[in-house]
């Protein structure tokens, strides 16, 4: 990892301690970004005040995510906020009328999801992360958006690959004419064992040939995971431009002072929002 590259990310694409990647600025009708600790801190700490209560715990949270994305646009105008209980699945729903008025009734997140699709104006869709890899996708021509949590099994299930598969069957989505943002998540550091290079054999998505450029062996049962690598080969296959893609250089262990690591924090870690939305 190029220490020079995330210094670089970290002072370009950090402001008021809000990551936003750089392959959606020049498109005006949406917004993505993620927080980094020192934000997510604040949030969280209000969530254990005294006002926060099981009951209304979601629609104060709502509150606090929304504010947060004024942070971003003063004159954005949410209609609602939706973020799935995410499950390490290869699941995705796409949010439309019926899924926004069962969540406004009840109050209670998408279950059993890790990828969620939208063509809906002004519906910020979230997700929650620590480790694992947030992905954005944009489809300028129809106008729609998704976004996916990708750890080390949903990368294996190739949720992004079928999240993209279901923007064309819901949206008519060209994988030519998508822009991606992989967000921060671990770095390729991400020591697993054999059970998980088990997983990616029995997925069917790679050959031998990517597993071996994704995997690298450390001792006689430990390997390195390069998420990010299979990530790119997922969205390339998908159809995906090369040049379409960008993919950070900040990573939640080598940038743990701004950004939370589950791994790294030994399980006390915070969990870091990342939004996408589209305006009217």
């Amino acid at each position: 990892m190029s220490g020079k590259k995330r210094a670089i990310e970290r002072k370009k694409q950090i402001k008021n301690r809000i990551w936003r990647p750089r392959i959606f600025d020049n498109f005006f009708d949406i917004k993505c970004f993620m927080a980094t600790k020192q934000f997510g801190n604040g949030w969280r700490n209000f969530i254990k005040s005294d006002r926060f209560t099981e009951k209304n715990s979601n629609f104060i949270l709502d509150k606090i995510l929304i504010r947060f994305a004024k942070l971003i646009d003063s004159n954005f105008d949410a209609r609602e906020i939706i973020y799935p209980e995410l499950a390490h699945t290869n699941n995705i729903v796409e949010v439309d009328d019926e899924i926004v008025e069962n969540y406004k009734k009840s109050k209670k997140r998408i279950l059993n999801a890790d990828g969620i699709i939208t063509k809906r104006a002004n519906t910020i869709l979230m997700i929650f992360v620590a480790d694992c890899l947030p992905i954005g996708v944009y489809d300028p021509k129809n106008k729609a958006i998704g976004v996916f949590h990708s750890g080390w099994l949903g990368t294996a299930q190739n949720i992004v690959g079928l999240g993209i598969e279901k923007m064309q069957r819901s949206f008519s989505a060209n994988p030519e004419d998508l822009y991606v943002a992989v967000g921060p998540g671990y770095s390729d550091n991400y020591e697993v064992q054999e059970d998980v290079l088990k997983k990616f054999r029995e997925s069917g998505v790679f050959s031998e040939q990517e597993i071996a450029e994704i995997f690298t062996k450390t001792d006689e049962t430990h390997y390195h995971l390069d998420l990010y690598k299979a990530i790119e080969m997922e969205l390339l296959k998908a159809g995906v431009k090369k040049e379409n893609i960008e993919i950070t250089s900040l990573h939640t262990d080598l940038d743990n002072d701004i950004l939370p690591s589950h791994r790294k924090e030994r399980g006390q870690a915070d969990r870091a929002p990342f939004a996408m939305y589209l305006k009217k």
